[in-house]
This record gives C-alpha cells, sequence and structure tokens, in this order.
C-alpha cells in the first residue's frame, strides 16, 4: 500500500507541478481568489499550485498551517466543492519531520 504521500502525489503531480492560476469557461482565476470562493480564504493557508484535474473539475492545493497539513480542494465550474484531500505534514515528510525544527508553521520548502 502506498503512503499517503505517494497516492497525493499521484492524483495530483508533486507540488508546485500545477499551475498558478486556474482556467475555468475561459476565464482565468487567480489562486487566491478561488480559495476565496470555495470558502477557503482564511490567513494562515499558503497556496501552492492548482494541479490539473479530470475535466469538469478544478483543484487548488495549499499548506494548512493551523491544521498542518497539505490540503488539495477539487470543485466544479460553480466553485462548489467536490472533494478535499489531506496528507499530514509528519506524513509527508516521513521521518525528516522529527529532525525539522518548526517554529510556527512548517516551512515551505519541504
Amino acid at each position: 500500500m502506498a503512503n499517503p504521500r505517494e497516492e497525493f502525489e499521484r492524483r495530483y503531480g508533486p507540488l508546485w507541478s500545477g499551475e498558478s492560476a486556474v482556467q475555468i469557461g475561459g476565464t482565468t482565476h487567480e489562486i487566491e481568489d478561488v480559495m476565496h470562493r470555495a470558502g477557503f480564504g482564511f490567513e494562515g493557508l499558503r497556496v501552492i499550485d492548482a494541479p490539473r484535474v479530470e475535466a469538469g473539475r478544478f483543484a487548488v492545493r495549499f499548506f494548512d498551517g493551523e491544521e498542518r497539513h497539505i490540503v488539495c480542494l477539487e470543485f466544479d465550474v460553480d466553485f462548489n466543492l467536490l472533494g478535499e484531500h489531506r496528507v499530514h505534514i509528519a506524513e509527508w515528510l516521513g521521518d525528516a519531520y522529527f529532525e525539522t525544527e518548526f517554529q510556527v508553521h512548517c516551512p515551505m520548502d519541504f
């Protein structure tokens, strides 16, 4: 059985391999705007990218520092949430998690 990070990357690709904006119906939406429209415009979330997903679906990835998760939200053309996939940073980093000195939030260079 693959670990959660491998499954997440198999589905969405490596972090930062997605786009910096989302194209919906011929309109370009910045990721921060998409997150706000989907109800995730909170302080403390660090945007990563917008990975490609199946037709009719769109996605954004971010790091939730409060919950300490890498998150991918999938939504439709009307910004309705279709799915949310999370991997805790400890599962993401594996043994390196215990060797990393965290300040307030996890560093984004994992």
